[in-house]
C-alpha cells in the first residue's frame, strides 16, 4: 500500500508485534519489495532476560542521547548489548542474528 517512491521501510512496534515469524521475515529479507526490514520491537522482560542484563559489565552501558532544539542532550536512559537469545528463535546457526537491548 506504500507509494512507488518508497524504497526502504522500518518497523517499530510495542510488545504486540513480538512474533518470531515476523522477526525472522524482517531479518531474513523475505519482503519481495523491500528486502531486509530493520526493526525495533518491544518484548516482555522475562527472568532470563533480566539475568542476562545483570551480567553486562557496568562499563558497557552507554547513555542515550536525544536532540532537543538542535542540541544533543544526555537522557537518564542507558543502553548496552545484551547476550541473550530466546530458545524459540534460536533454531539454527543459519537463522539471523538479533540484537536485544534494555533501556
Amino acid at each position: 500500500m506504500l507509494p512507488e517512491g518508497v524504497n526502504k521501510v522500518y518497523l517499530r512496534s510495542d510488545t504486540a508485534g513480538y512474533e518470531h515469524e515476523l522477526l525472522r521475515y524482517c531479518a531474513k529479507g523475505q519482503s519481495e519489495r523491500f528486502g531486509k526490514i530493520e526493526f525495533a520491537i518491544g518484548v516482555d522482560v522475562t527472568q532470563e532476560f533480566k539475568e542476562a542484563v545483570a551480567e553486562v559489565e557496568e562499563s558497557e552501558w552507554k547513555p542515550v542521547w536525544k536532540e532537543i532544539r538542535g542540541e544533543k542532550t544526555k537522557t537518564k536512559m542507558e543502553w548496552a548489548d545484551v547476550c541473550f537469545v530466546p530458545t524459540a528463535i534460536s533454531r539454527s546457526k543459519k537463522d539471523p542474528d538479533y540484537v536485544f537491548g534494555h533501556a
